[in-house]
């Protein structure tokens, strides 16, 4: 294996920039029922989590140079760094050396620059994994979001219809009727916590993707600063 410059412009991360994949449990569901009298409409204005988020930092020439490199990649090195990102990457701590010892393995034989080249197109695709996700986890947390503003609403319909109809003197509901409203309500709350319970899972990994977004960013900042002279044509020598 050819060595490598002494000062590689991706050792030097390591220490810096280290994110850990996230474990999420679901949390057991209430047992108890609440009752209808207690249930108010969740998320009634838009999360700012969901509806404000931005990266920290948004290097637009680095990613400039990341679709560039993209676009240079022959199809089969393009298909190799895709799956990569894509399959093994998002199970692994942000870890510029480790990438760098798969991509010297796998290429042993391209120069320095190429390797390099391959090593920046990898964050830069596993980047663009982890912000598609967010950006759909994102989507998802806000339909649970308007699915259990509407429930709520539709319980909060039915009380007052019922309590319309207790205080009318025209027509009185029979128990059965009162029975089958309090079944339907309890049926709707326990729709609402499901709903609950999925979006704290949600929001655990839609918090770790954005973060693992942050930190590619970060990663192409300060690696593409140092990538002078290394043009993204360079990997159309590897073929």
């Amino acid at each position: 294996m050819p060595s490598r410059r002494p000062l590689n412009i991706f050792s030097f991360l390591l220490c810096a920039i280290l994110v850990p994949t996230a474990d999420f449990a679901q949390s057991s569901a209430p047992q108890s029922t609440t009752p209808r009298d207690t249930v108010s409409p969740p998320n009634v204005a838009r999360d700012p989590k969901i509806e404000e988020w931005k990266p920290s930092t948004l290097p637009a020439d680095a990613l400039a140079f990341g679709a560039a490199l993209e676009e240079n990649a022959p199809p089969k090195l393009k298909k190799w760094c895709e799956n990569y990102a894509k399959k093994e990457m998002p199970k692994q701590k942000i870890d510029p050396r480790a990438t760098m010892a798969v991509v010297d393995k796998e290429f042993s034989k391209a120069s320095d620059e190429a390797r390099d080249a391959v090593i920046f197109l990898l964050d830069y695709l596993a980047y663009k994994e982890e912000d598609t996700g967010q950006r759909q986890l994102a989507a998802r947390i806000r339909r649970m979001d308007d699915e259990a503003y509407d429930i709520t609403r539709r319980m909060q319909i039915m009380k007052e219809t019922e309590q319309n109809l207790l205080a009318s003197t025209r027509r009185v509901p029979s128990q059965q009727e009162l029975m089958r409203n309090d079944e339907q309500a309890r049926e709707m709350e326990q729709q609402l916590r499901r709903i609950s319970d999925d979006r704290k899972v949600k929001m655990g990994q839609l918090q770790t993707q954005r973060k693992r977004v942050d930190v590619y960013l970060k990663v192409m900042s300060v690696t593409h600063a140092r990538m002078a002279g290394i043009e993204a044509s360079v990997l159309r020598t590897m073929q």
